[in-house]
């Protein structure tokens, strides 16, 4: 159960949690005029860069929920930075992430035990993002799944792109400090078997004892990196978040143009 107790309870809460200061000026972005956002689509696959969360939504998931998710995100976000503001070592980013993970959850994403634990990487899995798919292939099916493949495809998408698209810039700057990182993923698709949405989420903590570069691409052997993940199913209680979303989306949107913008995804 969520730790509000009511979505008056939960709207109080959003109205007075403190936020990391809009550092864009309202309205502003360091991207604009380039930005895209992003405009939710019921029947599409679609992919969206939510600072540092990639969200994936499979077809059929209801457009005003997975922008009701989408905010929920970025407010979990700000609020933890507004707590921790600098994110330089492995326990400020625990830190960084217990208030995450309670904004979550007084937003209505029911979740399971939340503490990070090590990855052991076995066989081929030499880098970042190698882990980060084995992981996921294992919390949504299996490869074949659809919520993998869109996953697949975002994650690659990162691993391999080489511009200054508005998505790349904002996952690299909101992910990547000198020597440590963290980054989410979520996946959220309708239970062909017992009806319903099924959401995963996968949060990550990287530390290195060199400088970060581009983190999906750092090997497990070469840059001696502790690595720590917390992956689980996620319940969603959808009308508790739906009704907060307005005073969510109230206290971040002056910060979307800087934070959200879609990745573009090939036919899946």
């Amino acid at each position: 159960m969520h730790a509000q107790h009511s979505v008056a309870d939960a709207v109080s809460f959003v109205r007075n949690i403190p936020l990391t200061p809009q550092t864009f000026g309202p309205g502003k972005s360091l991207l604009a005029p380039r930005a895209v956002g992003f405009n939710p689509a019921t029947e599409q696959n679609q992919s969206v860069v939510v600072g540092s969360e990639v969200q994936v939504f499979a077809h059929g998931v209801e457009q005003n929920l997975r922008r009701a998710m989408m905010h929920s995100a970025l407010i979990a976000q700000l609020a933890a930075t507004a707590r921790v503001p600098q994110q330089n070592s492995r326990e400020d980013f625990a830190a960084w992430y217990e208030v995450y993970f309670a904004t979550l959850n007084n937003l209505g994403w029911v979740l399971a035990d939340h503490r990070l634990g090590d990855y052991e990487g076995v066989g081929s899995v030499s880098e970042v993002h190698q882990a980060v798919l084995a992981l996921a292939a294992g919390l949504l099916g299996g490869t074949a799944s659809l919520a993998y493949r869109l996953v697949a495809a975002s994650i690659e998408a990162l691993r391999d792109y080489k511009g200054d698209a508005p998505w790349f810039t904002i996952f690299n700057r909101q992910v990547q400090r000198k020597r440590v990182a963290a980054f989410q993923v979520s996946a959220a698709e309708l239970d062909s078997l017992h009806g319903g949405l099924s959401v995963a989420l996968m949060a990550y903590q990287i530390s290195s004892q060199r400088d970060f570069t581009q983190v999906l691409l750092f090997k497990f052997a070469h840059e001696h990196l502790s690595f720590e993940q917390w992956t689980s199913h996620v319940a969603i209680e959808e009308s508790f978040l739906m009704e907060t979303d307005p005073a969510i989306y109230k206290r971040i949107r002056e910060y979307i143009p800087g934070y959200i913008a879609q990745l573009e995804l090939p036919p899946i």
